[in-house]
């Protein structure tokens, strides 16, 4: 199945992977991990502890996702909607995903 994700949806991902990464989460952050020559196309930077992006560009990038690492991003979700939304964003990317 091929999914689209932007920046920020990569980053919430990873950044709500569980402490203990079994192999599907590890296989899973290296598809979808931002490489150095996105970072340097997308502005990406990191400022006391914040990620930020020129986000007038158009990060959607396509992916192409298991049954496997699709029900991995549903467990994912669930956790995240389970412990509360710090913020506005990582509710948009729930919605988003929870809907495929």
């Amino acid at each position: 199945m091929k999914i689209t994700l932007d920046i920020k949806d990569r980053i919430i991902l990873i950044q709500n992977m569980p402490d203990q990464k079994p192999s599907e989460a590890m296989i899973l952050i290296e598809k979808i991990s931002i490489s150095e020559e996105e970072k340097e196309s997308y502005g990406y930077a990191v400022y006391d502890n914040k990620i930020t992006w020129n986000t007038s560009i158009d990060t959607n990038r396509e992916f192409d996702m298991s049954i496997e690492e699709i029900s991995f991003i549903n467990n994912i979700l669930d956790n995240m909607n389970k412990a509360g939304f710090a913020d506005i964003p990582s509710f948009q990317t729930y919605k988003k995903l929870k809907s495929l």
